[in-house]
Parts: C-alpha cells; structure tokens; sequence
C-alpha cells in the first residue's frame, strides 16, 4: 500500500456520515502520524539513493548517521544525513541548484516541515484523553493528502539536485 491510498482510505473513513468525533480526531491523528512516518522513511531512502551516486553506500559515516536519525526536519535531520554522505559543500551545491532550478521551493519545503513537526508533536506527545488547554487544530486527513502531495514534488526535486551534485563529486574523485 502506498501513503497516497493509505490517506486516502483515512479520508474516506473520516468523511463517512456516521463518524463520531471521536473517530474523526482517532483518524486525523493517525493520518498526520502515517504522513510524517512516511517522510522519515522517504528521506532514508533520499540519502541511500545520494551515497550510492556518490560511491559512499557502505560508508560507516552515512550507515551510523542514518541509524541515529529519528524525524524529519530539514537542519536536524535531512542535512545532517545529506552531509554525511556528500558533505557540507555537496549539500550547498546541492541547495544553491535546486533553488537555481525551483525559486524559493527548499525553503517552502523547510516551511512546510517545520509546521508538520509542530503538529507531530503534540498529536504525538499527548493523549487523546487530555484536557486540553488551549484550543488546537488537529488536520484532518484531506490536509494530509495535500500536503503529502505538495512536499513529495519538493522532495523529487531537491533529490534531483541532490543526485547531479553527487554524480560531479564522484565523477570527480
């Protein structure tokens, strides 16, 4: 199954007549979670997929950094893998091309992630039984779905940058 069938079958359950608000907030909460799951594992793959164009796959360096990299924040946890892998200059090349190739989309990226992480969090680190101090906004699965689709098309084309950058380092080494 894919994240776009799986937060489509959270959508159309969270969109049925009879669904209880309780459900609803169960079904968004457990979208959000699948989502950043989802991102966490697509940026592993990003970085395997740049430390094999460059010839690093196997690298002690890049295998630790990635074991040791729980979330899914651009400066704490994507760079810091990217930079394991081609280092900082790769990944400054890297980020000067795709802002070069697609004006201001890393930095909507960055955005985006920052606010989901946000939303992770609190979904994340308390209960649905708590009281609530203040009043909270919990996405629901439509929201997801967009934003997924929005940030893959990021993804795809910073990777793009990322894998040009790392095929001139490891031409030319």
């Amino acid at each position: 199954m894919s994240i776009d069938s799986l937060l489509s079958e959270l959508d159309s359950w969270f969109n049925q007549s009879d669904v209880t608000p309780v459900r609803a907030k169960f079904l968004s909460k457990l979208a959000t979670l699948e989502y950043c799951g989802w991102l966490e594992e697509r940026f592993d793959q990003m970085v395997v997929n740049v430390a094999t164009a460059c010839g690093v796959a196997g690298s002690n360096t890049v295998r630790s950094t990635m074991k040791s990299t729980h979330g899914f924040t651009y400066t704490l946890h994507l760079r810091e893998m990217l930079i394991a892998a081609i280092g900082e200059r790769g990944v400054v090349f890297a980020e000067q091309a795709m802002q070069a190739a697609h004006p201001n989309q890393l930095d909507a990226l960055i955005s985006g992630l920052a606010t989901l992480k946000l939303a992770r969090g609190y979904l994340a680190h308390n209960s649905s039984l708590a009281s609530v101090p203040q009043q909270v906004t919990i996405n629901a699965p439509s929201w997801c779905i967009n934003q997924q689709r929005v940030v893959a098309k990021q993804i795809d084309r910073f990777e793009t940058c990322l894998l040009q950058t790392s095929q001139a380092i490891h031409a030319a080494l």
